[in-house]
């Protein structure tokens, strides 16, 4: 079972995914490389693994094409892009897993590895602290939408009901409450107003 890349200390991470963004592009990244850019803790050597699992370093260590174009101003979106690859079976789970909260990661985490607790939550940071770095795809502006959006509310009555605004589908749950009454008229005004609610009202 293999297991997600991981710092202990995520502050350092930070650091050096700023330093990378303005240092110069080297011919390799090893230990060495760190130490001279000022990371010297073995605490710090982690980051070349997870440099590698998103696709910054190739198997011999050297920068790759996505490394290079997140030293450029669209660089949040580099990383963006390469953590949505590089953690493609978490974004298949939960799409916007940027988002999610810590206990889900951890959970999923928890599903693909055999380490112990504090390591789960190492990767959990991990993962955190790269997307606090980058920015994803947001939804297309502009989107086409009909003058029809606003659905009134109900007058009474019960069900679902859709309404198709654009390229969208609105769905709308109805519980319907009736009232405690002898009088079978009063039920049968209320089943004809959701009947034209329904049946009509979506023309």
């Amino acid at each position: 079972m293999a297991d997600y890349p991981y710092m202990m200390n995520t502050g350092r991470l930070r650091k050096l995914m700023t330093h990378i963004r303005g240092a110069g592009v080297p011919s390799k990244l090893n230990v060495k490389w760190l130490e001279q850019a000022g990371f010297k803790s073995k605490n710090d050597r982690p980051a070349l693994a997870v440099l590698r699992f998103i696709g910054f370093l190739n198997g011999g260590g050297e920068p790759t094409e996505e490394y290079k174009s997140y030293r450029g101003s669209d660089g949040p979106a580099v990383l963006g892009r390469a953590l949505a690859k590089s953690y493609s079976d978490l974004y298949q789970m939960y799409p916007d897993a940027h988002r999610r909260e810590s206990g889900t990661l951890e959970d999923f985490f928890s599903t693909r590895s055999n380490l112990g607790s504090a390591a789960l939550k190492a990767m959990v940071l991990t993962f955190q602290t790269l997307c606090a770095l980058a920015s994803f795809e947001p939804q297309p502006a502009g989107s086409p939408r009909s003058a029809d959006a606003e659905i009134p509310p109900p007058a009474a009555g019960g069900g679902a009901r859709q309404r198709t605004l654009g390229f969208q589908t609105l769905a709308i749950n109805i519980q319907l409450a009736l009232p405690e009454t002898s009088n079978a008229a009063v039920y049968e005004e209320i089943f004809k107003a959701m009947k034209r609610y329904l049946l009509e009202g979506i023309e």
